[in-house]
């Protein structure tokens, strides 16, 4: 009886612990789901701003040969299409998330590498792990992922199969990938390029990868 009790007990705990949940507003006054993991508070929805915090536009381009040409902020949602705005967010190239102006809600900041190395570390994933590159750790991914993306979202983060813009434009892969952006710079062979996070719904791992400023992708914002 005592164990039953005791194992009872460590479930609630480790429950509590990825169930923190509160929100916060960004500029456009849109209010976002947060969840507290581990030390972090992390928005649990992906960020679907129009506006910089000083209340300049950030563009939207929805041809895509306009978009290969950007080298200045931009966004657009998969298809260009309401209805996956509405559920999957925006998809923002690098540019916009380092600019000086800022898209997150204040007191909070686009997650960085680091970042995303303290919440892997948290949910399992050892040293070695967290520091390489590609396709990294055992079932962090699963926890990150919601239901409907193949994952179980024991951790709250609920991503979803937002897909992505690539370089050229063209939208890919909805429901079976996603990507989040961080600001963390990468010098590929003496090219800017932006350090990212992925998942994808054949897989329970997490990547760490990073991509020339042109792709769109997912934004999640991080409290300070």
């Amino acid at each position: 009886m005592k164990k039953v009790i005791v194992l009872i007990a460590c479930v609630i705990v480790a429950h509590l612990s990825y169930s923190q949940n509160s929100s916060t507003v960004d500029v456009d006054e849109k209010s976002y789901q947060t969840v507290k993991i581990g030390t972090q508070w992390w928005m649990a929805e992906n960020l679907q701003v129009l506006h910089f915090n000083n209340g300049d536009v950030i563009p939207k381009i929805k041809k895509g040969l306009l978009w290969k040409e950007l080298a200045t902020p931009a966004y657009s949602y998969y298809d260009n299409k309401k209805k996956n705005k509405k559920r999957y967010g925006h998809l923002y190239n690098w540019y916009v998330v380092m600019d000086s102006r800022g898209v997150c809600p204040t007191g909070w900041h686009v997650s960085t590498d680091e970042d995303w190395s303290v919440l892997e570390k948290y949910l399992g994933m050892t040293n070695n792990q967290v520091e390489g590159w590609n396709w990294r750790g055992s079932n962090q991914g699963i926890q990150l992922k919601s239901v409907g993306f193949e994952g179980s979202n024991t951790s709250g983060f609920s991503a979803l199969g937002t897909g992505y813009r690539d370089p050229n434009g063209k939208f890919s892969h909805l429901k079976e990938h996603n990507d989040y952006w961080t600001t963390t710079p990468y010098d590929n062979k003496g090219n800017t390029e932006g350090v990212l996070r992925g998942l994808t719904n054949e897989l329970s791992t997490v990547v760490r990868n990073f991509h020339v400023p042109n792709y769109g992708f997912c934004v999640r914002c991080v409290k300070d």
